[in-house]
C-alpha cells in the first residue's frame, strides 16, 4: 500500500475518534523509491485537540515493528506501548479511584489473558486465537468492521491529500459511531 500504514491509523481512530482534518503532511522514501518508509502528520479534532502521527519503517535503531501511543492533558499524561502502560497525574482523578497523584505503571503482561500458545508475542497469538474461535462460533460482532475500515481509508485520504497540498477530503468527517470510553478505568482500575 502506498501512503500511511493503516494499522496506527486505525489505532488512533479507536482509541480518540477519526480526525476533523490533517495538516503538516510530510512523507518521504528512505530506501524506497516508491512508497513512502516514513509519514509524519497533525490530526486535528472537532473538540479542539490535536496529535501527531509519526509512522517510519525504516529506523534501524528498532529491531521490529513498535507502537506507542501518547496522550497529554491538563492533569498529566499517559504512554503506552507493547510492554507497559505509564500514567502520570499530576493530582488524583475522582475517575481513577485509588490511583495516586505521580506515576503508576501496568505491565501489558498484567493486564491481559495469557494465550495458549506463543506466535511472535502475545498480542500477535491472541488476535489469531480470537480469529481462529470467531470463525469456530461463526462470531459475526469484532471489535473492527467495515464501518471502521471505511473510516480509517477516509483518514488515509485526508493525510495523502493534505500531502499534496490538497483539500483533505473528508475535512469535517464525522463518524456514526459510538466514542469509546472508559479505557483509562478498565487500564487504571
Amino acid at each position: 500500500m502506498c501512503g500511511p500504514r493503516p494499522t496506527a491509523i486505525d489505532l488512533v481512530n479507536f482509541v480518540v475518534g477519526a480526525p476533523a482534518a490533517v495538516s503538516g503532511v510530510v512523507r518521504h522514501g528512505v530506501f524506497s523509491r516508491d512508497v513512502e518508509d516514513e509519514v509524519y502528520c497533525s490530526l486535528h479534532y472537532a473538540g479542539g485537540a490535536s496529535g501527531q502521527l509519526c509512522v517510519n519503517w525504516s529506523d534501524e535503531s528498532l529491531r521490529k515493528m513498535s507502537t506507542k501511543v501518547s496522550v497529554w492533558g491538563t492533569n498529566g499524561r499517559l504512554s503506552a506501548d507493547r510492554q507497559e502502560c505509564q500514567l502520570y497525574l499530576r493530582e488524583p482523578h475522582a475517575a481513577l479511584p485509588g490511583t495516586p497523584a505521580g506515576w503508576t505503571v501496568r505491565y501489558t503482561t498484567d493486564l491481559t489473558q495469557e494465550v495458549w500458545f506463543y506466535l511472535r508475542g502475545e498480542e500477535y497469538s491472541a488476535q489469531i486465537d480470537h480469529f481462529v474461535q470467531s470463525c469456530k462460533a461463526r462470531r459475526l460482532d469484532g471489535e473492527n468492521s467495515f464501518a471502521s475500515a471505511l473510516q480509517t481509508d477516509r483518514v488515509v485520504a485526508m493525510i495523502l491529500a493534505a500531502g499534496e497540498g490538497g483539500a483533505a477530503p473528508g475535512a469535517g468527517l464525522t463518524s456514526s459511531a459510538p466514542p469509546r470510553r472508559g479505557w483509562l478505568r478498565r487500564l487504571f482500575g
